[in-house]
């Protein structure tokens, strides 16, 4: 761990996630969570960009970036502007 600053790879899936997020605006958020509307166009982003499975050992399909303490994908979540809350999983 680097003290309380994230690595250069922390950064890079940092700001990778933040742009991802800033595609999907509080109208998209707003939609899903009044309609009961799956985010499937949010959920296809992320998987398409390699977010979803991040964190996950590389045998079981997923990067492998297991760090210390990787800034997870789902710690965006909230910020991407989404109104109630995140899977358990990202909590």
């Amino acid at each position: 761990m680097n003290g309380f600053w994230f690595t250069d790879e922390q950064e890079a899936i940092r700001e990778g996630v933040l742009r991802l997020c800033a595609g999907f605006d509080a109208a998209y958020w707003r939609r899903t969570d009044e309609t009961g509307e799956f985010p499937e166009a949010f959920v296809a982003a992320m998987a398409e960009a390699g977010w979803l499975g991040a964190a996950m050992p590389v045998e079981l399909g997923g990067s492998g970036l297991a760090s210390p303490r990787p800034p997870s994908p789902c710690r965006r979540w909230p910020r991407a502007g989404r109104a109630s809350p995140a899977p358990a999983r990202c909590t």
